[in-house]
């Protein structure tokens, strides 16, 4: 179990959580030896019993003591600190620095004492060496005459200086470092000095010294001394770290002579058997000698003798990759070098259709040999079965995307799911997640009219797009770029891989919330893929695009793999290299390799203390390579471990790469078990460090660790967030790192990054926003300011051209009235060169363009170089904030015993594991793991490999079938073939294996079952001595294969992720379950159901999910992979079932796997469903014996097929298996069932209804008559044990009760009740109240004392006296009875009587009497103001409080006397409002404020309104007025009502009118941009070959165009249609309550002009504001449409010269009664604007369809020639009666109809010619006239309101914009009191209506 962790704060007494602490409170044992983690930042708490900074116990050794060490000494730590770096001169001096001399001995040596000492403590100590003066001390140690000194001159000064800084700075804790690795580079530099020369003469003075050393032992010269051996590793370690970060030493000739001479040191010094010991010091010179192009390094001293040769053979030539190629790359991610290679396909390689080069599992077609051709040859294969479906699937979308009209073939590679239409909806960037970007595309058609909760629901169903889902971006134009999902707070991933979290995009994006698009955010998987990405979305007319999901393909499942192997083939650095990829063939294939022990088992004196798995801890020690054969004999007399288990040990620690095989239950994983104890109990005796346990899944990792647990291993260390398991989420590392405090130098340097990581994450921020503004007003003005000032001042001067000062409004639109306020001109325009030198104002529009869209390309070339250095920066301080965290992993795994991590794991976080040193790697379940995989696990470190497995069992999973060895092409790939395998049975006959040790011993299954594979496969395979395996309860025999020949369900061409699956197999199965699980006996984990195909474990599942499945998560991915059922298909949310149960009924859950998802597991019954039955004898995936052993080798007590055998025989080993079956009476076509009460009872089942007739509860046809519990007969059919406790008992209940003999009258099935309530009569008893009772319940008689009386008796209640009715059992002078009577007591300060309950107010004090409080009176005054609402009682002038008193109630000045107290004030005589904010004036003083009388007629003397004085027009009056106190609202007072209610609607309408106005202009202008852009693009724009019908409804009309070939060009104008579509809804809703308004106000008008027809009654002049605002966004809008619409008409009809078009429908209809619509209602509100222009509009879209009528090939209708002729005619007159509006204003200087009478002249000409577009530009202007803000607001005669100038309001001049000069203004007398009259009483018909 893993070890305590002691709670730190209970160690003084300080803990205040008690148990809900997760640390044990218990005292540590090491507190007085152990460093507080708080002592760096300074612990607060006084009673710590931890150390802090002074004598923290460490070992401390030095070069010179290092051997005769007397163990731990105590060392103040911090004073040591302070004393060394005292020596270091202080950064910033100015005079040179005094030398150390002698000191330099203590320096050197206390450095020495410091690295070995607090990991803290030696990051400061390099740190403080990397200084500018520790840089100065690093000079004077190594920078010295060393060519004068003698040899033992030197050797002092090595001994003394030169070995403890070198021991400092090659130490493992400081190179592994790696936020220590930038300053130890510093130091290594300044080792290197200028020019080399420094390091040149060091090491060569170095080298010198090591051939005087004496290498062996003086006594005897074959064993090498300890003290040389470390001595030497130093100083070439030394070497090899100063070359390696130093590049130009590789080239330096002086260092290639020291090199050089170190070999030649090592040729004549070190004999083969010192080879071993000398090992790692021969590692770092091979290193170097490769560094330096030197050659092959020394070989393997453990190399077999090999000779040279070759075979014969005759192959057709291959096509090599690259250049080596014949006919050249393939393409531009072709490479013979695999680092060169893109892990992710390239654009070219998905459209390249030439064969990728796939080597041969022969190692002579590889075109690179050994170590770098094994390294090629895996990586190549494993890209392909991984990237290679991505590729081939991507390629399919990427030619229908370039060419939709091809007919393709069926698709190939990867299941897919593919979103077309795809725009850029955002991006963001955060320092956490980087730079995401947020995907629209078409919502599935199914959700398009479906609700928002089931357009979520779906989604979430579907399981697409979720975590970390790899998409493809494809772009028709010619890009492909990889992403990956984010995650979002809505969809949380199962597994965090890379400690993302949802970014700021998800608040604004999801897939459900728009009915016609989805959203999904996704971030980059290159970040090259960013800048292309970002110029296609600043493009306004991206290219068509598609997203390709691949459901169920996780990158990091594969690509850290990858990097991991290009990583291998760059430092060639692989254990074993010799062994895994041999250069030569030996000379006789038949000679096992012979590994030889580890390297640190050859250290002098080791053994191995093998007592930790012994009984009793007996002695017992291996000799690695001499005592083999005794010590196995031994150890397995004093152990648990049999004979094969206890050789495997013994020959596993004996060699350096150690195969163990283990059959089925042969005890595999107890092996590993015994195994790592023992390497643990030799860890500090071999320098082990942590031991590396490697699983291929997670489920078999979780396993391998729990075992660990149960044995007792502590300090186990888990790495990944997949893992199930609760017993190991305490030794997480993410769990550990939570507890692990940061040093000194590790939070300065987190704490600086981040913050530097924060200023970079604002700048790219900005940046990226500057990017979204390019083009606009602000950021032109900025860039001609900075590189165009005299274009700047040009344009954006005071002066025009001419010198004019130019005056207006819209300064803030200059770019946009200089871009579009000129002719556009079809002229030949002039270059962007020519146009330098020339005025702005003198540039036609096209130039304008021009220039515009020039200036535009150099912003964005300029923000995308910021980005890119900016982004470049934020992932440099990204890597090193990971650096800081890497760095406390690393602390933790160093202490760890146990690293456990799975092979992808181990590749994602393979730099980690390789800074640990780790040499011991085991590996279980080896035989199923890619030999990719675990080569990536085989750390340069690694001295000791042990692969557990067994290679006739499964093989490793390949997602390619065609590269698997069961393919008959695959088989010369291999891919599938483990490195277990390989070692074992090489493929090639010349190539040598390993030897390896077979388990012998099973466990696991009865002998009958285990014959099936012993007789097979394992025929050395025993059985244990103790297997009686009980027979499985219901069943005849334990072993039996059910024959049928129900054919097999095959999928189709339109199924192809849907496999195999046999209907009649899932019905048995499911039959056979239900039966077992009746029988009550079994668990879940009992009963196991395995198949050979994913579809027929669909079915059971869905089958059998009434019980509760549980399916392991490999067959969950597998199923997410293979794609939805047919029903999930249709709904995905139809069969949704969860991995796992938890509840169910019965059995609550079975276990349903695939045969290749089992190995390792087992069951006590396993059903097996075979599946295939065919007549051509196919037997599929079974036909490997691979699968076979699996398959039969999982049972423990029974085991039964169901399945074809003749189908199964074509297999021999089948065919073996159903002749042992039969020989036994164990096949057949009948299953005998078992009665487990009634055994002789035949019970034959064929088919599934048989199990339901033969055996309904898992028993018989026979009734049970079993005696229940109860003694009754049991009265039901046979049935299992567990049913027959569960039948309930229908009998009369016979049990007696206590106290009684009356008898139960519930059924006998029932409980009883626990008290007898059967009536007893004829009794008199008397209570003590004196009450009688004759009749009582059994229960009370038997006690009397539970008897209450229940006569209801008045009481008096004491205190308040007040006469109750109530039981007599019921105590009134109980403190806890409540008395309900009301309590009428006199309230003080007012007359009112309280009305609340007794209880309520009475209290009972501490002597026990009671007191009355009756708290504020809550009744109303009384006092009342006819009309107003009654105040509520707080008001009251009695009881209300002081400050209710105190409030001013007038608004009387101190000269007048003050204001009076409302407490004074007499209501009778002066009447108060109480106004809503609280406020208390009197009626007269708010009549003044509100200038009452201005507007009604006042009876002087008592105050009764007469009628209006005035009308209370729009805009009449100058302020809105509220509370004279604190200006809060009127609204609710009813006597200013129309007063309050006329200001509120005209500020109202001020503000409704000037915001849609400006709102208006906006979207004018943003769409004349829009109009321009497509204009610009016409002639150059894609123009593709496709059918456009444009009919129906308008909605219909745009969905045909955004499903469209060129739907891109129309995204961005789409997007301001979209705004302006929903600002026409947001201001018709705005609108609404003042159109109301206007029509009451016309309807009362009408009802006070009594006898006067509805004729004769005049419109209302100015009674109320009519406003316009919607009609002139809804003419916006069409005039939207009819621009898309024009254009894509337009290029539907510019077809590029020699291609087909496509047909043209149109119909607008329906566009047509949109326009009679809105001309309606423009005449009614006199909206002459409107009329005339949607007249046009009506006009134009006639134009076009029958324009488009005209361009029709074909034979046309004469009814259809006299439909369009109608259509023209009807145009013309729409002209016409535009013109007649025009007319009316042709010499008028307010002109609502500007503009239009060019657009009639337009779209005449079009009816003319018969076009359906023009050349002609439609005018697109701000339509809403201008609102001045500090203009004077009125209305003209039809209600319109607008402002007017200072010069028009003193020239009494007003018109009206909106209807001409006809209509007056506010200064006409047109009005009449009449009119104000008239509206008197529409304040009562508006109480619903909102502003």
């Amino acid at each position: 179990m893993a070890p305590p962790e002691y709670c730190h704060l209970f160690q003084s007494g300080n803990c205040r959580k008690d148990r809900n602490c997760k640390y044990e409170h218990a005292l540590d044992p090491e507190a007085k030896r152990t460093r507080c983690s708080y002592a760096d930042r300074g612990c607060r708490n006084r009673g710590c019993p931890y150390l802090h900074g002074q004598e923290i116990a460490a070992p401390v050794q030095t070069a010179t003591n290092n051997a005769n060490s007397m163990g731990p000494r105590l060392v103040d730590w911090q004073g040591l600190l302070r004393t060394w770096r005292s020596l270091i001169p202080v950064d910033g001096f100015t005079t040179k620095p005094r030398a150390l001399g002698f000191a330099r001995q203590n320096f050197c040596k206390q450095a020495y004492d410091l690295v070995n000492g607090d990991a803290g403590i030696a990051q400061e100590m390099i740190t403080r060496l990397a200084s500018e003066g520790g840089c100065i001390r690093v000079t004077e140690i190594v920078e010295r005459d060393f060519d004068q000194c003698t040899a033992p001159q030197f050797s002092r000064i090595f001994d003394s200086e030169l070995l403890p800084f070198c021991t400092v700075i090659t130490h493992k804790n400081v190179v592994t470092s790696l936020i220590l690795a930038p300053r130890l580079n510093t130091v290594y530099r300044m080792v290197y000095g200028e020019n080399g020369l420094r390091a040149a003469s060091l090491f060569s003075a170095m080298a010198k010294h090591v051939q005087s050393m004496n290498l062996t032992k003086t006594d005897n010269h074959d064993i090498a001394e300890a003290d040389a051996v470390d001595t030497v590793t130093t100083i070439l370690a030394t070497f090899h770290k100063l070359v390696e970060v130093n590049t130009e030493a590789q080239v330096h000739s002086e260092l290639k002579l020291v090199v050089q001479h170190f070999r030649e040191i090592f040729d004549t010094s070190i004999s083969p058997n010192l080879a071993s010991a000398f090992n790692a010091s021969l590692k770092h010179l091979r290193g170097l000698e490769r560094r330096f192009g030197l050659g092959q390094a020394l070989p393997d001293a453990r190399d077999s003798a090999r000779v040279a040769g070759s075979i014969a053979v005759f192959e057709l030539a291959r096509e090599r990759p690259g250049n080596l190629s014949e006919h050249g790359p393939r393409h531009d991610n072709d490479h013979a070098d695999i680092r060169k290679i893109s892990i992710l396909p390239t654009l070219r390689e998905i459209q390249s259709t030439r064969d990728e080069y796939l080597p041969l599992a022969d190692p002579q077609d590889w075109h690179v040999s050994g170590l770098q051709g094994l390294l090629d040859r895996h990586f190549r294969l494993l890209r392909e079965d991984t990237v290679g479906q991505l590729r081939d699937a991507a390629r399919f979308e990427w030619e229908r995307l370039h060419d939709p009209q091809a007919q393709r073939p069926k698709q190939q590679g990867a299941r897919t799911f593919v979103y077309r239409n795809v725009a850029v909806s955002g991006f963001a960037f955060d320092s956490y997640n980087g730079l995401e970007f947020a995907f629209s595309f078409d919502q599935p058609k199914e959700l398009q009219t479906m609700t928002l909760a089931y357009r979520r629901e779906w989604w979430e169903g579907s399981r697409r797009l979720g975590a970390d889902t790899l998409l493809c971006l494809l772009s028709a134009g010619g890009s492909a770029a990889f992403f990956m999902v984010s995650p979002s707070p809505m969809r949380p991933r199962n597994d965090v891989v890379d400690r993302s979290k949802p970014g700021s995009l998800h608040k604004s994006y999801d897939l459900w919330s728009e009915q016609d698009r989805a959203h999904v955010v996704a971030r980059p998987v290159n970040q090259s893929d960013i800048y292309p990405l970002l110029e296609q979305l600043l493009s306004r007319y991206p290219d068509q695009r598609s997203l390709v999901e691949f459901p169920g393909v996780l990158l990091p499942a594969f690509r850290p793999t990858l990097e991991a192997m290009q990583s291998m083939s760059e430092s060639q650095d692989v254990p074993f290299a010799s062994v895994l990829a041999p250069q030569s063939q030996i000379a006789d294939p038949n000679t096992k390799v012979d590994t030889g022990p580890p390297i640190y088992a050859l250290k002098p004196d080791f053994s191995y203390d093998l007592s930790s798995i012994t009984e009793g801890g007996t002695a017992l020690r291996l000799i690695p390579a001499q005592n083999i054969d005794e010590t196995i004999t031994e150890l397995t007399a004093h152990s648990k471990l049999d004979h094969g288990q206890a050789e495997a040990v013994i020959h596993s620690l004996s060699r350096s790469l150690a195969l163990i095989q283990g059959p089925p239950g042969t005890g595999k994983s107890y092996t590993g078990v015994q195994l790592v104890k023992i390497l643990l109990s030799n860890k500090k005796a071999g320098d082990l460090g942590p031991i590396v346990c490697v699983c291929f899944t997670n489920h078999a990792l979780d396993q391998g660790l729990e075992r660990l647990v149960d044995e007792g291993v502590q300090r186990i260390v888990r790495i990944g967030g997949s893992s199930k398991s609760a017993r190991l989420a305490r030794v997480n590392l993410r769990e550990i790192l939570q507890r692990v405090q940061l040093t000194k130098t590790e939070w300065d340097d987190r704490g600086k990054l981040i913050s530097r990581m924060d200023s970079e994450s604002k700048e790219i921020n900005r940046i990226l926003s500057q990017m979204k503004d390019v083009g606009s007003e602000a950021s032109v003005d900025a860039h001609l300011h900075l590189y165009y000032p005299e274009v700047h001042a040009q344009l954006f001067g005071a002066t025009d051209s001419k010198g004019w000062k130019m005056v207006g409004y819209n300064r803030g639109r200059i770019v946009a009235k200089w871009l579009y306020d000129v002719p556009w001109s079809y002229l030949v325009p002039r270059t962007i060169e020519d146009l330098q030198n020339v005025h702005p104002a003198y540039m036609t529009g096209y130039e304008r363009r021009m220039q515009y869209n020039a200036w535009a390309a150099e912003m964005r070339d300029d923000l995308q170089n910021k980005l890119k250095t900016a982004i470049n920066e934020s992932n440099t301080l990204k890597e090193r904030i990971e650096a800081v965290r890497t760095e406390t992993e690393l602390r933790v795994l160093r202490e760890a015993n146990i690293i456990g991590i799975t092979t992808s794991g181990l590749a994602r976080n393979l730099d980690l594991i390789r800074r640990t040193g780790a040499k011991v790697l085991i590996c279980e379940e080896a035989g199923e793991v890619l030999e990719s995989h675990l080569l990536t696990a085989l750390l340069p470190s690694v001295e000791h490999a042990i692969l557990i497995g067994d290679h006739q069992q499964l093989r490793p999973h390949v997602q390619n079938y065609s590269l698997s060895c069961e393919s008959k092409n695959g088989a010369q790939y291999a891919l599938d073939l483990s490195l277990f395998e390989r070692l074992v049975q090489p493929q090639d006959v010349l190539a040598p294996s390993l030897p390896f040790c077979t388990l012998s011993v099973q466990r696991r299954m009865h002998p009958s079952i285990s014959q099936l594979i012993r007789k097979t496969i394992y025929p050395q395979l025993q059985d244990a001595k103790s297997l009686d395996r009980p027979l499985v309860v219901g069943m005849r025999q334990r072993l039996f294969w059910l024959h049928h020949e129900h054919e097999e369900h095959a999928p189709d061409d339109a199924e192809t992720s849907f496999s195999h699956s046999n209907d009649y197999e899932v019905d048995m199965v499911s039959a056979l379950v239900k039966h077992l699980v009746h029988q009550g006996v079994y668990s879940p984990a009992d009963i196991a159901v395995i198949t050979p195909y994913l579809g027929q474990l669909r079915k059971l599942r869905d089958k059998l999910s009434t019980f509760g499945v549980i399916l392991n998560d490999r067959d969950v991915d597998e199923l997410l992979k293979g794609g939805p059922s047919p029903t999930e298909d249709l709904d995905p949310m139809a069969n949704h079932h969860p991995a796992t149960v938890t509840r169910g009924n019965l059995a609550q859950a079975v276990r349903i796997a695939t045969v290749d998802n089992f190995q390792g597991e087992e069951a006590k019954v396993v059903i097996v469903s075979l599946v295939r039955s065919n007549a051509s004898g196919n037997p599929g995936f079974l036909r490997t014996t691979n699968r076979i052993n699996v398959l039969l080798s999982r049972a423990k007590n029974g085991m039964y097929i169901i399945g074809d055998a003749n189908t199964m025989g074509q297999v021999e080993m089948w065919n073996q298996v159903a002749g042992m079956l039969k020989d036994q009476g164990c096949l057949g076509s009948t299953l005998e069932l078992c009665c487990p009460r009634h055994e002789d009872e035949p019970l034959p089942v064929k088919r599934p209804e048989d199990f339901l007739r033969l055996s309904a509860e898992g028993g018989c046809s026979r009734n049970c008559e079993a005696p229940m519990s109860c003694d009754h007969v049991c009265p039901s059919a046979c049935h299992s044990s567990t049913l027959h406790d569960a039948v309930y008992c229908n009998e009369d209940c016979c049990r007696k009760r206590e106290g009684c003999e009356h008898s139960c009258f519930r059924r006998c099935g029932d409980p009883c009740s626990s008290i007898c309530l059967e009536l007893v009569e004829g009794v008199n008893v008397k209570l003590d109240c004196g009450h009688h009772k004759t009749t009582l319940p059994c229960y009370q008689h038997q006690d009397l004392t539970k008897v209450s009386c229940d006569v209801m008796v008045e009481k008096m209640v004491p205190n308040c006296n007040h006469i109750v009715t109530e039981p007599c059992y019921v105590d009134v002078e109980s403190k806890n009875y409540h008395c309900l009577e009301t309590c009428g007591g006199e309230i003080q300060g007012c007359s009112h009587s309280c009305m609340k309950a007794c209880f309520k107010c009475r209290k009972q004090n501490d002597d026990g009497d009671s007191e009355f409080e009756h708290g504020e009176c809550t009744q109303i005054c009384g006092k009342e103001l006819c009309g107003e609402t009654c105040p509520s009682a707080k008001f009251c002038q009695k009881c209300g409080s002081d400050e209710i008193k105190a409030m001013k109630s007038d608004l009387g000045t101190p000269d007048e006397g003050g204001s009076t107290p409302y407490g004074l004030v007499d209501l009778d005589i002066e009447p108060c409002l109480f106004l809503p904010c609280g406020h208390i004036l009197t009626v007269c003083s708010m009549d003044s404020w509100m200038d009452f009388e201005d507007y009604f007629e006042v009876d002087d003397e008592v105050g009764d309104i007469h009628g209006l004085k005035q009308p209370l027009l729009p805009f009449s009056m100058s302020e809105l007025k509220g509370c004279p106190t604190c200006r809060g609202s009127l609204q609710g007072l009813a006597r200013y009502g129309r007063i309050a209610n006329r200001g509120i609607l005209d500020s109202s309408a001020k503000k409704l009118t000037f915001w849609s106005n400006k709102n208006n202009a906006d979207l004018a202008e943003r769409l004349a941009t829009d109009q321009e852009e497509l204009r610009g693009t016409l002639h150059t724009a894609f123009k593709p070959t496709q059918d456009v019908k444009l009919d129906g409804r308008e909605i219909d009309q745009h969905k045909a165009i955004k499903t469209s070939w060129t739907s891109s060009r129309y995204r961005t104008i789409y997007s301001t249609r979209n705004q302006i579509q929903t600002f026409a809804e947001k201001i018709r809703k705005e609108e609404g309550p003042y159109q109301r308004i206007f029509e009451l106000a016309g309807t009362a008008r009408r009802q006070s002009l009594d006898g006067e027809t509805e004729k004769t009654v005049p419109a209302p002049i100015n009674a109320e504001l009519q406003l316009q605002e919607r009609l002139q966004t809804t003419s916006l809008l069409l005039r939207c449409d009819l621009i898309i619409l024009s254009d894509v008409i337009h290029m539907q009809n510019q077809i590029a010269p020699g291609a087909q078009r496509g047909k043209l429908k149109v119909d607008f209809s329906a566009n047509r009664v949109s326009c009679d619509e809105l001309v309606k209602e423009a005449k009614v509100t006199s909206s002459v604007r409107q009329e005339a222009e949607d007249s046009l509009f009506w006009a134009r879209f006639a134009a076009m369809e029958c324009g488009a009528f005209d361009s029709t090939n074909g034979e046309i209708s004469p009814d259809a020639v006299k439909q369009n002729q109608e259509i023209i005619n009807n145009a013309i007159e729409r002209l016409s009666e535009a013109e007649q509006v025009c007319k009316r204003f042709a010499d008028s200087a307010t002109d609502p109809t500007q503009g239009l009478r060019d657009e009639i002249l337009d779209v005449r000409q079009m009816l003319s010619e018969g076009v359906p577009t023009s050349e002609s530009r439609m005018l697109v202007v701000a339509m809403a006239h201008e609102c001045l803000e500090t203009g004077t607001w009125r209305s003209c005669k039809n209600g319109h309101p607008f402002t007017v100038g200072t010069t028009a309001k003193l020239s009494n001049v007003a018109q009206c914009p909106a209807c001409g000069p006809e209509a007056a203004g506010q200064d006409d007398d047109d009005g009449s009191e009449s009119d104000a009259e008239s509206v008197g009483g529409m304040e009562v018909q508006l109480g619903d209506t909102h502003l």
